[in-house]
Formats: C-alpha cells, sequence, structure tokens
C-alpha cells in the first residue's frame, strides 16, 4: 500500500532527502517526488509500507509513525 503525503518543512533546519531518510528509519519506504533545488518548504512524498508492515494472515497492519518532522 503506497500514499502521497504532502510536507510542510523550514528549509532551514531540514532538507528533503533528510525528511525522507527519517520516514525511512521508521520502518518505511519513502520517495522524493519532486527535484528538492531551491525548495521553498512544500515537498510531496510517495510514502509505502515496508515488506513486513503490510497487513497478512496473522499479521498486526501497517503502524502509524507518530514523529513529527
Amino acid at each position: 500500500m503506497a500514499g502521497k503525503a504532502e510536507v510542510k518543512y523550514n528549509p532551514e533546519v531540514i532538507q528533503p532527502l533528510e525528511i525522507a531518510q527519517l520516514i525511512q528509519d521508521l520502518g518505511f519506504k519513502a520517495e522524493v517526488m519532486e527535484d528538492c533545488a531551491g525548495s521553498d518548504g512544500d515537498l510531496e512524498l510517495i510514502v509505502s509500507a515496508a515488506a513486513g508492515l503490510e497487513q497478512g494472515p496473522g499479521g498486526a497492519g501497517l503502524r502509524q509513525p507518530t514523529e513529527a518532522f
């Protein structure tokens, strides 16, 4: 299962690729959808569950990230 995420951030504090890496660190796949150069603080990502997080037989389903960026 994949979804699109629109993220607002402060480019003086964090960059788009760092945001994607933080999402990956939580166990999700994340891909920046647009060119990051000269970003104004708006970002679009494709986020999907990594292997083992999707609902399956006897599985607990997707875990939801709780950390704010």
